[in-house]
């Protein structure tokens, strides 16, 4: 039976949509360099590279095309470009390419009389949307921002288990998104980047969306040791930030000017800085030389383009992190912050705010939160006509007070209350801070509010070792 014209379409257009024959081009084999590869690859094909160094630079990707290690890991084939240019440049390409178990190292990004010789020491994608998966960045450099990767200019990569170690910039040591960008990473894990503004990233005018990802060990001599957002909407999911540091603010993670920043069960813990050790939130007043200059290069007004100022958080932990204002979360310049079953324990701060610093007409609400044990500082403060309303939440045992300064009047109302929460294995500050079955915070407990704090129950009562005479006695 002849096929109707509808279905006679389709199954060309489907053929046409697939290569016949694609091709896989091997280096060195076939191809004595990786450029030489992709200069040979048409749509649909591989370039494969055998295990060994590579002394390329400014290699020019091409839609379409998938460029992968023999093994598919990032040890197998490392791509030095010796500080002598970018790694590897994406422009207009498309989301059928990827980059597969590839190391990107020693890229260079000096600057230069084009802003882009600025931008993506390792990789720079120029509205280009290829996946990026298994890679390192290591040892990149960028005088302007993104140090191992750059998207700039409506770039959406899907970024899958890579590696970001070693790299600097000005902004975003790491990683840098920048201007209608929708970059999707997961798995992805950020170690030792350096940067004035964003040690380990940086996202800017764009759209962020980070799912498992870890930042460790990074620094900011400036602002957002872990990773900063500005004028933008990042969603972050499952991610740690442990160990960053930042020479003024936000040891963890800056946020600045945003529309709507979302941060799900994400956890904040030995991060340092002066101001919000594990997190620093402000409306935009304090932004550095590079954004005023991505917002020129827009026609922007930095501080103005965002249409609202709100944080939320949801299932966070804020533990054992330091600042002298703000140990766990520093909120100001008019910003707000909504925080609801987010933890907060034995955070410091030398001056003030173990727990939460507000200032300049801040607004914070905890809904269902804990704030225990702050090493110094009180659970909060509040200066400048900002304020902090809690409902359903726990403060207890902070060293400099718990409902004191601006709290002091909301203590048991509105289900609030005073009472140790009980962790597991509190003193261990590695431990996921789940609670102690007999809980006043576990769900079972507080019915008139449920579960307060990040953390359901963990573990048991202990039981108390008892002798055999005591207990035949109750029974005499």
């Amino acid at each position: 039976m002849r096929s109707s014209p509808p279905l006679a379409l389709a199954l060309v257009a489907a053929a046409l949509a697939v290569p016949a024959h694609a091709i896989t081009w091997h280096v060195p084999s076939e191809c004595t360099t990786i450029q030489a590869g992709i200069d040979s690859a048409a749509v649909g094909d591989t370039v494969l590279v055998a295990c060994d160094i590579y002394s390329e630079h400014d290699i020019i990707m091409k839609s379409g095309v998938c460029l992968t290690s023999e093994t598919g890991q990032a040890d197998c084939v490392t791509i030095d470009a010796q500080q002598l240019g970018r790694v590897i440049f994406c422009m207009d390409v498309d989301d059928d390419a990827s980059i597969v178990g590839v190391t990107i190292a020693g890229g260079a990004a000096p600057g230069g009389r084009a802003l882009e010789d600025s931008l993506g020491g390792g990789i720079m994608c120029v509205e280009s949307s290829p996946a990026i998966v298994d890679c390192e960045f290591a040892g990149n450099t960028a005088a302007l921002a993104g140090g191992g990767l750059c998207c700039w200019w409506n770039a959406d990569p899907e970024i899958t288990n890579c590696t970001f170690s070693g790299n600097s910039s000005y902004e975003g040591g790491g990683m840098c998104c920048a201007i209608d960008c929708f970059p999707e990473l997961t798995d992805c894990t950020f170690s030792g980047n350096t940067a004035y503004d964003g040690g380990g990233m940086i996202c800017f005018l764009s759209y962020a969306t980070l799912t498992g990802c870890s930042f460790t060990g990074n620094t900011a001599t400036s602002v957002g040791g872990g990773m900063t957002s500005s004028e933008s909407m990042p969603t972050l999911t499952d991610c740690t930030f442990t160990d960053n540091t930042a020479t003024e603010c936000g040891g963890g993670l800056r946020i600045g000017a945003n529309e709507l920043a979302v941060i799900d069960n994400c956890r904040f813990t030995y991060n340092t800085a002066n101001k919000g050790g594990g997190v620093w939130i402000h409306s935009g007043g304090n932004l550095t030389r590079a954004e005023r200059r991505f917002s020129r290069l827009v026609g922007g007004s930095v501080g103005q383009r965002a249409s609202g100022r709100q944080s939320m958080f949801t299932s966070c932990v804020f533990g054992r992190n330091q600042a002298m204002y703000g140990g766990g979360l520093h909120v100001e310049d008019e910003a707000d912050a909504l925080l609801g079953n987010c933890t907060f324990c034995r955070n410091a701060a030398s001056v003030a705010g173990g727990g939460i610093y507000c200032e300049d007409m801040a607004l914070v609400g905890l809904g269902n939160c804990v704030i225990a044990l702050s090493e110094s500082g009180g659970a909060v403060r509040c200066v400048d006509d900002a304020a902090v309303a809690l409902i359903c939440s726990d403060i207890f045992g902070n060293d400099g007070g718990d409902w004191t300064d601006c709290i002091a009047g909301q203590a048991a109302t509105n289900g609030n209350f005073s009472e140790h929460p009980l962790f597991c294995g509190e003193d261990n500050p590695d431990e996921p801070l789940a609670l102690h079955s007999d809980s006043p915070c576990a769900a079972a407990n507080n019915p008139e509010c449920g579960l307060v704090g990040a953390c359901d129950v963990g573990c048991e009562v202990p039981v108390e070792a008892t002798s055999w005479g005591a207990i035949k006695a109750m029974f005499r």
